[in-house]
């Protein structure tokens, strides 16, 4: 208001009605009213934006039915929805407008890549670095291993010429991972062992870059493991990883490295094996809160403790573990969990948590 008010925008001070009764058509009524006091506003409209975080999980239609019709000329709402999980059921009307944004995400990250660099510099390194990484990643999507050797060994020669430790740590695992994405197996654990080999020198207790560019690798390294029908040797390293981020509070990663152990351990016939690690993927995530808990993969951790329980232990111990459930994931754990069941054998949903720290 002082803002306004020293530029010049208002007709009158603005004060608003205390006394009025809390609906939505007062509302409506204060916000007209202040609008008034703004020069220039006449034949403008005020907006509301309803962020969809604020209703998580609730049901909006009716809401949004019941007010619509009361809603005067000049206050117009605004939200946003997801197509695939609607809590806003309206038909277009002459009151309500849908907006369908069709978003090109590669051109999307590239103008931001370039945003990032500034304008093009042939002389300014942490440009061409910026560039470089995507074309890189562009040479994926053309499967030509020539063509990314070509451009990984000029990715690597602008990080020594830049030599700062950040750039040294995250070159390798780009490289790695644009091999893994036109599936040269044994390049990309080429460079994924350059980058734990550097990331655990350069490691410190109180430093961060290191040991997140040191787990991506080693999840990296035994994604590829798995795929190559190697688990003996992958297992190992989601132990590994869960043990360090055990001691660096780094829940999530504690519960996915040993999420992963718990389903291979009971790939190979180590139910026994599978169970305890299920139960510690379980421990490490009920330190989340509990949306956290009910969005991330504890619910699949849960599933998979629930199977191997039913094997390897009594129906006492079913129970105790059951109620821990319901007090971790809430009254109607059973039907959050029971989609995982339904899908045991699933490789590609078990191991979609991966991919997506691949592509980060």
């Amino acid at each position: 208001m002082a803002a306004l008010k020293k530029d010049g925008r208002l007709y009158q001070d603005y004060h608003p009605d205390g006394s009025l009764e809390r609906t939505a058509e007062n509302l409506w009524s204060e916000l007209l009213r202040f609008k008034s006091c703004i020069k220039g506003l006449e034949t403008r409209h005020f907006c509301i934006y309803i962020p969809p975080i604020s209703y998580e999980g609730m049901e909006l239609t009716s809401w949004f039915t019941n007010v619509l019709d009361g809603i005067p000329l000049g206050i117009r709402l605004i939200t946003i929805d997801y197509a695939n999980q609607r809590k806003i059921k309206l038909a277009e009307t002459k009151k309500v407008k849908f907006l369908e944004p069709r978003l090109n995400m590669p051109d999307a990250i590239r103008n931001a890549m370039d945003k990032e660099c500034g304008s093009y510099d042939p002389t300014n390194l942490n440009s061409l670095y910026t560039r470089q990484i995507r074309t890189v990643l562009d040479c994926t999507s053309k499967k030509s291993e020539s063509v990314l050797d070509k451009e990984v060994s000029k990715l690597i020669d602008l990080s020594h010429q830049l030599d700062r430790e950040d750039v040294i740590l995250t070159t390798p695992i780009i490289a790695a991972q644009a091999y893994y994405i036109i599936q040269n197996n044994d390049k990309s654990l080429l460079y994924c062992d350059r980058t734990i080999n550097e990331s655990e020198r350069m490691m410190r207790a109180d430093d961060l870059t290191a040991y997140s560019v040191w787990k991506v690798a080693l999840f990296l390294k035994a994604a590829i493991f798995v795929g190559t029908k190697k688990p003996d040797a992958a297992i190992p390293l989601y132990e590994q990883v869960a043990a360090a981020a055990a001691k660096r509070g780094d829940i999530l990663y504690v519960l996915e490295g040993y999420r992963m152990s718990a389903y291979l351990n009971y790939e190979q016939g180590n139910v026994e094996e599978a169970f305890i690690r299920s139960l510690l993927a379980l421990e490490a995530g009920s330190h989340l809160d509990m949306k956290q808990r009910r969005s991330s993969t504890f619910a699949y951790a849960a599933s998979m403790a629930l199977r191997f329980c039913k094997k390897v232990r009594d129906k006492q111990d079913m129970i105790v573990l059951e109620k821990q459930l319901e007090l971790w994931l809430g009254s109607d754990w059973r039907e959050l969990v029971s989609a995982f069941d339904q899908q045991p054998n699933n490789k590609s949903q078990i191991l979609s948590s991966l991919t997506k720290k691949k592509q980060k």
